[in-house]
């Protein structure tokens, strides 16, 4: 059972404030439902900002034993869950929402932040905060798709945030 549906059910079972209340924070990068160890792989990356990226070890091992280059986010977790943002409805609504032209999952999020970030200034959150993110299956990932919503992305970027904005709105 995957450390998310033992927290789903604590929720359910108990309420949000006591099911974070039960987690084990005795290790660094990671949270655990079990407080057993595990052993995790730590990786930097520079970028708009310092990334940190953590793989548990068995998750590493299928990493190289399948020649997965490439296929990182099906293995690794970030430092900042990227799909958690805070907002109002009418922010949202002002730039369009979600933009609908990714397929499957990946950049969605990242779409919708760099219009949160250049229309009202609103940013990731600052490092003295901490991000659960508990461990579950990866699923679906393939690079061809990948590809497709990082091209989707770039040129959403060089038609500029105002141009983009109308866009998403006049698809809703």
């Amino acid at each position: 059972m995957s450390d998310f549906v033992t927290f789903n059910q604590w929720v359910k079972d108990y309420g949000i404030v006591e099911a974070i209340l039960r987690l084990d924070f005795k290790q660094k990068y990671i949270v655990t439902v079990d407080g057993l160890p595990r052993k995790v792989r730590v990786f930097e990356k520079d970028s708009i900002y310092r990334k940190t990226f953590t793989a548990f070890e068995e998750d590493f091992q299928k990493f190289i034993a399948a020649e997965n280059k490439g296929r990182e986010p099906m293995f690794w977790n970030e430092n900042r869950h990227c799909g958690g943002m805070l907002f109002k409805k009418a922010q949202f609504e002002s730039v369009g929402g979600y933009c609908e032209d990714f397929v499957n999952w990946g950049c969605e999020d990242s779409d919708l932040q760099w219009k949160f970030a250049e229309k009202y200034g609103i940013e990731f959150l600052p490092d003295e905060l901490e991000v659960i993110h508990l461990d579950h299956p990866k699923g679906y990932f393939s690079p061809e798709m990948w590809a497709s919503n990082e091209k989707i992305s770039a040129q959403r970027k060089e038609k500029g945030v105002e141009a983009i904005i109308q866009i998403d709105k006049g698809k809703k």
